[in-house]
């Protein structure tokens, strides 16, 4: 069963807005956070009810992410002109320190209630760290040697406003378990742009690296970010980390013109592969093959049969667990202009005359 209410619309009649913040906060500090209910003609709401409610969250720390945390709630009402205010500290960061930086962003939640039992809320986000300041890399996950791109560092402040910053870079290659092996590249860079990162990379053999970027905040901090990347080349003959899923998509997107091609590996030694081209319910073709620490090349064209797509299925078998992956392609349009060209044209005629423009 499924269950829903049905209420009637009322048209709001004020709104929530928040004064920015217009310093950075650090933990421990005291917060002073004003807002202001007013309604659309400008009139200020007096003395509502406010209910604030303040969660603690991760802020861009994918790598060790925690759940959300409500730090502070609390009651306040609105004065004459219908500002409130509300107050609350900061907690303490007692995380673990690591690599990375301690950034955590904070979530202001706040319900009005005026006189009439009118409810209408607001929100309002800012950061606090142990710096000012947040490094990052457009490098991927995956980053092909031959690849065209640029690999820039870019530096924002906590609240993600573009900013200058210099400072170093050291490539790693590391383990398995991701711990570092050897140094095997370092210099400097700037957010300007004047360091080709790219260059420095595609020189290493294919493997897995860490590039660790270096620099200081505003007020001296040591601020860190870390990158962990699989460095690899379509002509590799097996992958480049010990692994037995090993996939690039290389180009997933063919027509008449143009073709996909997709780089299937494994590590494992003797392994059976079944390799299907799947249209709905049918498939189009198969082929079976073995792979032994290596990696095999798929270069598709497009047939007239696949229509809008097709999907590539690997499955096989290793250590008695068995593997499927898949990679849809799809038909790319082809472009079609028609270009017009004048052979013969004139700008001029008498009256009555007659004239032909070839194009």
């Amino acid at each position: 069963d499924q269950y829903f209410s049905v209420e009637e619309y009322k048209r709001p009649t004020f709104q929530i807005t928040f004064d920015k913040l217009d310093k950075s906060y650090a933990f421990g500090d005291e917060v002073r956070l004003t807002g202001h209910a007013e309604n659309f003609s400008g009139i200020k709401v007096q003395g509502a009810t406010v209910e604030y409610n303040i969660v603690k969250s991760s802020f861009m720390r994918w790598w060790m992410p925690s759940s959300p945390e409500t730090v502070d709630n609390g009651t306040v009402v609105t004065k004459d002109d219908g500002s409130f205010e509300i107050v609350f500290t900061i907690p303490q960061d007692d995380s673990r320190k690591s690599w990375f930086n301690t950034i955590y962003n904070f979530d202001v939640h706040a319900s009005v209630t005026d006189l009439n039992g009118e409810t209408q809320s607001g929100n309002y986000n800012f950061a606090v760290g142990d710096v000012s300041m947040i490094l990052s890399t457009n490098i991927p996950q995956q980053l092909d040697k031959d690849s065209q791109g640029k690999i820039e560092v870019k530096a924002t402040n906590l609240s993600g406003e573009a900013i200058s910053a210099e400072g170093t870079y050291t490539l790693y290659s590391v383990l398995e378990n991701d711990s570092i092996k050897a140094e095997v590249a370092k210099g400097n860079f700037s957010t300007s742009g004047n360091v080709d990162l790219m260059a420095q990379i595609k020189k290493l053999p294919s493997a897995k690296y860490l590039l660790s970027l270096n620099a200081k905040d505003d007020k001296g901090r040591e601020v860190v970010s870390r990158n962990y990347f699989v460095l690899y080349s379509a002509d590799d003959k097996n992958p480049p980390i010990k692994t037995n899923e090993w996939l690039i998509q290389k180009q997933t997107l063919f027509n008449s013109a143009k073709n996909a091609e997709i780089i299937f590996g494994v590590s494992a030694d003797n392994v059976t592969v079944l390799y299907d081209l799947v249209k709905g319910n049918r498939v189009l073709e198969r082929q079976q093959f073995k792979l032994s620490n290596s990696n095999k090349k798929f270069v598709i064209p497009y047939k007239n049969e696949y229509e809008d797509n097709i999907v590539a299925s690997f499955t096989y078998v290793i250590d008695e667990v068995s593997y499927t992956r898949q990679v849809t392609l799809t038909k790319e349009e082809e472009a079609k202009t028609l270009k017009l060209k004048l052979e013969v044209f004139r700008d001029k005629l008498r009256p009555g005359q007659q004239e032909e423009w070839r194009m």
